[in-house]
């Protein structure tokens, strides 16, 4: 299989999981609908998060967390070095759960948003692969899938399957 498949078929494998653990918990609905979603790409060894939402209805019930570890999780399978995005200034609740994720506050961008000409707060982690960075990211996991009531898949490289 080519590199591209391998990833839709890690990619479909880790979301059917998510989504089977959001079913469970009773979020998931049958009619089908979309409720959260994320979106990075790779730029050389930084995986940037070009999207994170999630529905209305579905917020703060830990969607969001679990899409976020699950993007930094595949980011650290790609061997990424960071995790960079950028988010409105006002969007408080993003910004606490990114730095509650060990997103850094690492500059800002003056009128980003076209809508509003809003600015933007960027945000990345430190190096993925830092002891540091390692153990708390891990811990805060830990702390997610007890909270919500999930399990993680476990870490290992997606060239491997």
């Amino acid at each position: 299989m080519a590199k591209t498949s391998l990833q839709k078929f890690t990619l479909g494998r880790l979301f059917g999981k998510l989504k089977n653990s959001v079913r469970d918990r009773g979020l998931y609905r049958t009619t089908q609908r979309i409720d959260g979603v994320i979106g990075f790409w790779m730029m050389a060894d930084e995986a940037h998060i070009m999207t994170l939402g999630v529905r209305q209805r579905c917020r703060r019930q830990g969607v969001g967390e679990l899409l976020l570890i699950s993007a930094i999780d595949l980011a650290i399978q790609l061997n990424a070095r960071i995790v960079t995005l950028e988010v409105r200034r006002s969007n408080e609740a993003a910004i606490c759960l990114y730095k509650k994720h060990a997103l850094a506050e690492v500059g800002s961008r003056r009128a980003y948003y076209n809508q509003d000409h809003e600015d933007a707060v960027i945000m990345s982690t430190e190096e993925l692969s830092a002891n540091r960075f390692q153990q708390q990211f891990q811990q805060l996991k830990r702390k997610c899938a007890e909270r919500w009531g999930v399990e993680f898949p476990q870490n290992s490289k997606i060239w491997d399957h």
